[in-house]
């Protein structure tokens, strides 16, 4: 295995004042013929952002803001992204309150 960074040279962060915390990924099953990665990072600006996978180089989309709960995102803590039975993906942060908060993808 290789450690590769393609696709990822002209998106180092979400927007140019906005940078990484923290990252995770899950296969996004997006529909019948549709089965692609996809990144969530908890950004230093107290949003959720997320990009995937695309079949036209640089084969990932534009960093795209999920937005925050009301308390913000607590960036010392971790983010988990999981996929519910029907494949839908849920992502998961602590908020700035404490309290555990979750967005899930719709269809």
């Amino acid at each position: 295995m290789t450690w590769r960074h393609e696709g990822w040279n002209a998106k180092p962060q979400p927007a140019p004042d906005v940078g990484i915390v923290c990252l995770d990924v899950a296969l996004n099953l997006g529909g019948p013929r549709t089965r692609h990665l996809e990144v969530f990072a908890v950004a230093d600006n107290g949003e959720l952002w997320h990009a995937w996978q695309v079949d036209q180089a640089p084969n990932w989309s534009k960093w795209d803001s999920l937005g925050a709960p009301a308390a913000k995102i607590r960036g010392i803590e971790r983010l988990t992204v999981g996929a519910n039975e029907d494949g839908r993906l849920d992502a998961f942060v602590v908020g700035q309150d404490g309290a555990a908060w979750h967005r899930s993808q719709k269809r």
